[in-house]
């Protein structure tokens, strides 16, 4: 009969030590990779909301300079002599002629409108899941946007700025001179709720971005605010009478 010599090994003590270690170390694992799929989550939703937001831009500053174009060579606006010839231009409801009245600063480039529904939002409507630009003169559709999930809503805001926004060397505002018009976009991708009205009291109010991150029932996913400075060619040009600074 042979006999072991050695019979030794490990405990049922030792062994449920090691399914705990083991246990242990895949749960941290498990959580480590959860964090770092929430973040990519993130980003990609940020990068989606971003790529948007350029594409936003690239459609209101091409519209603007297309309504310098046509303002350029509109000529006038009535027929002397004849009554009910006059057709007010697009550009000139826009008040980019000089020609300045009370609706200047709420007759922005763009109407929106929620592309799920066709209707139009005001200044103070909620966010939207699908947005949809139109012509302010003919509703011709000018893009429409999609934001990346069904639980990101779109908030677009646009200013009319009777001053311009830069700074000049030494420090002194920059008044808008009688040729230059400047709007400020505000685009918000966000979920959860805002009550709008709160934050933008009237048409043309600027949006505090500060106040807007730090609310607490929403969480901004993406934020963006830029500038469409461009020149009117038509009163450049002495078609249409400047006043200097506005």
């Amino acid at each position: 009969m042979q006999y072991i010599a050695d019979e030794s090994g490990i405990t049922l003590v030792e062994l449920l030590a090691i399914i705990a270690l083991i246990s242990v170390v895949a749960t941290l694992m498990t959580t480590m990779a959860c964090q770092v799929f929430a973040i990519r989550l993130v980003q990609e939703e940020k990068i989606k909301c971003q790529v948007i937001a350029n594409r936003m831009y690239t459609a209101l500053n091409t519209l603007s300079n297309e309504s310098l174009v046509k303002a350029a060579s509109s000529g006038t606006d009535a027929s002397p002599g004849i009554p009910g010839s006059e057709q007010v231009s697009d550009e000139k409801k826009l008040g980019e002629l000089g020609k300045i009245d009370g609706s200047w600063d709420t007759n922005q480039l763009v109407k929106q409108l929620d592309a799920s529904n066709g209707q139009l939002l005001a200044y103070d409507s909620p966010g939207v899941n699908e947005l949809k630009f139109e012509s302010r003169k003919d509703s011709r559709e000018i893009n429409r946007y999609q934001a990346p999930n069904k639980a990101i809503k779109i908030k677009v805001h646009l200013v009319k700025n009777k001053d311009e926004n830069e700074v000049m060397q030494h420090g002194e505002k920059n008044f808008r001179d009688s040729f230059s018009v400047q709007t400020t976009a505000y685009v918000i991708f966000y979920k959860g709720e805002v009550t709008w009205p709160d934050l933008i009291k009237t048409a043309n109010q600027s949006l505090d971005m500060t106040a807007l991150k730090s609310l607490e029932d929403a969480k901004i996913v993406y934020a963006r605010e830029f500038e469409l400075s461009y020149r009117d060619d038509a009163k450049s040009a002495g078609e249409v009478s400047g006043n200097g600074k506005w």
